[in-house]
């Protein structure tokens, strides 16, 4: 297991990657699962064909998704059956596990005010957002961005919200913000390797799957959706 810094936050806070590899690495495919320097280009994903990435705690707020990427990641490491390190082998796996780290620690911020426990955005104030829009609850979406909606695809869709005072709020511009630039940077370093991409949430129990701006069929629909299909027949069992 490695861990790696990707880069900062708005606020300076860093942000860190964490690969498990557990041996021929340099053969494995990537699998990403998404929980102010450079990346540090030793020992990562530059020398592995078989990458797989997740990205977690994209929103604030969501304590549970932070909480279940660090649960993989410890079935990962040290409480693997011996069916299922067969299968974890084959891959090395990349955690991102806090993507908004300030409103994360925001969340955490003085536990008997609700206005900090919800915050979704990032703490990035110089987005388009200004005290006019409100106050109290409205406060949670004065300012920040949602960064779940500032990565470039299709990012001026009819869809995407140019509110600023929006907790939808997409942002000034696709990958303005430090934080999704990062994910962004990293992911494209590994791109090579890299075949899944895995963003959790606790929103409800849904597995989504692209397209969410269109109607057109995805090129991989039918295997995705197999391979889906088979993930959501587990969301009953207790762990």
């Amino acid at each position: 297991m490695w861990l790696e810094g990707i880069g900062r936050s708005y606020e300076g806070r860093r942000m860190y990657a964490v690969r498990v590899c557990f041996s021929q690495c340099k053969s494995r495919k990537i699998i990403f699962i998404e929980i102010g320097e450079l990346i540090k280009r030793t020992n990562n994903c530059a020398t592995l064909p078989n990458c797989a990435f997740g990205r977690v705690g994209i929103h604030s707020r969501e304590w549970g998704a932070i909480s279940t990427g660090l649960y993989m990641l410890s079935r990962l490491t040290d409480k693997l059956t011996d069916a299922d390190r067969k299968v974890a082998e084959k891959f090395s796996w990349y955690f991102v596990p806090v993507v908004n780290v300030d409103g994360y620690v925001k969340t955490w911020e003085g536990k008997d005010n609700s206005d900090n426990r919800f915050w979704r955005k990032n703490r990035n104030p110089s987005s388009k957002g200004s005290a006019s829009c409100g106050t109290g609850a409205a406060s949670l979406s004065y300012f920040g961005v949602d960064l779940n909606r500032n990565f470039d695809i299709e990012w001026e869709h009819a869809s995407q919200d140019g509110d600023p005072c929006s907790e939808t709020f997409r942002g000034d511009a696709a990958f303005s913000e430090y934080e999704s630039a990062n994910v962004r940077d990293y992911a494209t370093y590994i791109r090579h390797w890299l075949i899944a991409f895995t963003s959790i949430h606790t929103f409800g129990q849904l597995i989504l799957m692209p397209w969410s701006f269109t109607n057109v069929t995805y090129q991989h629909h039918n295997e995705l959706y197999w391979m889906l299909k088979k993930v959501g027949g587990t969301g009953d069992r207790l762990y």
